[in-house]
């Protein structure tokens, strides 16, 4: 089933890649380089919305945030900062809620 489900996954990926570029090559790739082409994709497919910080972040994946003036900040895989902190009136709301951990 695993292997039935994969296998339906890339099919798609091909149809999103060659509907947009016709002379796309079949995808071949598997595991990791199979995951890299989907965030590739979502990111190309979702460019301007948003979307990609959360991709990385639910993929667990490391990224670098570039600042003004040629600063960056190197954002490691389990950085605790991607959670973003619970709003003040939500915790106010609900006595027995936690903030998020990097936000304490």
């Amino acid at each position: 089933m695993y292997k039935i489900k994969a296998e339906e996954l890339i099919a798609d990926l091909d149809l999103i890649a060659k509907r947009a570029d016709a002379s796309a090559p079949t995808t071949t790739a598997t595991g990791v380089a199979l995951q890299n082409l989907i965030l590739l994709e979502n990111r190309k497919e979702f460019a301007f919305e948003g979307h990609y910080l959360f991709d990385l972040t639910r993929n667990k994946l490391a990224f670098m945030k570039y600042r003004t003036a040629g600063l960056t900040i190197a954002i490691p895989n389990n950085s605790l900062k991607t959670a973003l902190p619970i709003q003040l009136a939500e915790m106010n709301a609900n006595s027995n809620m936690e903030q998020n951990e990097s936000y304490k």
